[in-house]
């Protein structure tokens, strides 16, 4: 049978470009393989800017839920898992550069 006629069974992340079968919402969809958020506008073109990231309101619910006991801090980076105490303390530090970058704005 010629590939035209041939239904597509996967789709690609755009963030890792995994192929994972096409989901229920191909416009907003969770990649199985990185864990990345897909989300798409009207014309087919990935959402990469999202309100939560300009107002601080937007993330309340979702810091309550990462803060400690007191509600006051984040629970520290540091404890057990894969990686060592240099490791976890160089991807905070590109966290943390990544998340200070902004982008300037369009006109």
């Amino acid at each position: 049978m010629p590939a035209l006629f041939r239904r597509q069974s996967n789709i690609q992340c755009f963030f890792c470009n995994s192929a994972i079968p096409i989901p229920v919402n191909t416009r907003n969809f969770k990649c199985s393989s990185c864990g990345c958020w897909n989300r798409y506008d009207e014309r087919g073109e990935i959402i990469s800017d999202e309100p939560a990231m300009h107002d601080e309101h937007l993330n309340s619910r979702s810091f309550a839920k990462r803060a400690s006991p007191s509600k006051n801090r984040l629970p520290t980076m540091y404890g057990p898992g894969p990686f060592c105490h240099s490791c976890q303390t160089n991807q905070m530090l590109i966290i943390n550069l990544l998340s200070n970058y902004l982008p300037a704005p369009e006109h």
